[in-house]
């Protein structure tokens, strides 16, 4: 019969019992964190990007809208000219949007009843079109039915 050495027993199970505990422990979690971070990381900066982004294209559209909703005022006042209403939507649109938007276009049109304009151009860190319509009905005197001049 061999005879056993408790030393040894005790020295595996010490040796064990530490593997557990270190398996086991609050130690075990040790880098989780910089794991996370890294695969995080990517998805917050696509979320900033995708913040700026929609914060830049809606400020142009708003100076878009403001722009040719003046000009179609302007356009559609009596005896208003298309030349008057697009310097009118030009000025507008560098006091609002200043540089926001990007290869602006203003269109201006004017007929018998109606007054048009059209702003267009692009905005934001990946440029993506902006564009905004506008219609009044254009100012005349009518007589109205029933009355005769006088």
């Amino acid at each position: 019969m061999t005879p056993t050495n408790s030393t040894d027993d005790t020295g595996r199970r010490r040796r064990a019992g530490w593997l557990r505990r270190r398996l086991a422990g609050p130690d075990r979690d040790r880098g989780v964190v910089t794991v996370e971070v890294l695969l995080y990381a990517p998805l917050l900066g696509l979320f900033l990007f995708t913040v700026i982004q929609a914060a830049l294209w809606g400020a142009a559209l708003v100076g878009a809208r403001a722009a040719a909703d003046g000009a179609a005022r302007d356009a559609a006042a009596y005896g208003a000219s298309t030349d008057d209403a697009r310097a009118s939507a030009q000025a507008r649109l560098q006091n609002i949007a200043g540089h926001l938007l990007g290869n602006p276009a203003i269109t201006v049109t004017r007929d018998q009843t109606a007054a048009t304009v059209t702003v267009s151009g692009s905005s934001g860190l990946i440029p993506f079109p902006v564009s905004w319509t506008s219609t009044q009905p254009v100012e005349r005197f009518t007589v109205a039915v029933g009355q005769t001049g006088g």
